[in-house]
């Protein structure tokens, strides 16, 4: 299977392990690195993240996500599985058992929609100047994207409903605006008036 869970302690590797889900590590802690993740990569190409549901651990989940982002490549992914609160995977599947654990793996959310959902749920309104921060800030994020592949971009740009080869929101088609792309993000050349 190229499916590895990477969990947060060695109770959670073990529990997980006994139940049969033998692609199990754990980082023994909240932390994960680049090299972390190519390590991964040599053996499984689907790993996810499966920290403790409480808010501790979906913190360390999000800032996970928003490092490691930039080191997503064709063929490979990362993915995040999020608990109730209050269960850790040791406790989820003690309590809940093997099936409902797995059943879990319908809902993984890929990183790309995991950052997006993260930043999204950030915001503290719907004024103009926090939109655009969080678009810069998932704009920012896609620039940080090593590969030169623009996939994760286009689904960020689709999942956000943000402008891509099209209109920019706020302007209409008698706007004489050209698009174009350079490298991951998409800039707007202005004629003046």
């Amino acid at each position: 299977s190229g499916i590895v869970f990477v969990v947060e302690g060695y109770m959670d590797a073990i529990s997980l392990y006994q139940a049969g889900f033998k692609n199990v590590v754990a980082t023994l802690g909240t932390a994960m690195t680049e090299s972390h993740l190519n390590l991964i990569w040599r053996y499984f190409n689907d790993p996810v993240v499966c920290f403790d549901g409480d808010r501790s651990g979906q913190n360390a989940a999000h800032k996970i996500s928003e490092k490691l982002i930039a080191y997503m490549k064709p063929n490979y992914s990362l993915s995040f599985l999020i608990l109730p609160n209050g269960f850790d995977p040791d406790s989820f599947v003690r309590k809940n058992g093997r099936n409902n654990f797995e059943s879990l793996l319908d809902q993984k959310i890929d990183i790309g929609n995991f950052v997006f959902e993260n930043n999204l749920q950030e915001l503290q309104s719907e004024q103009p100047e926090e939109r655009a921060g969080f678009e810069k800030k998932i704009m920012d994020l896609c620039q940080l994207i090593k590969d030169s592949t623009d996939y994760i971009f286009d689904k960020l740009l689709e999942t956000a409903n943000l402008p891509d080869e099209s209109i920019p929101i706020g302007l209409t088609e008698d706007d004489n605006v050209e698009i174009k792309r350079i490298g991951k993000i998409p800039t707007f050349d202005f004629e003046p008036l």
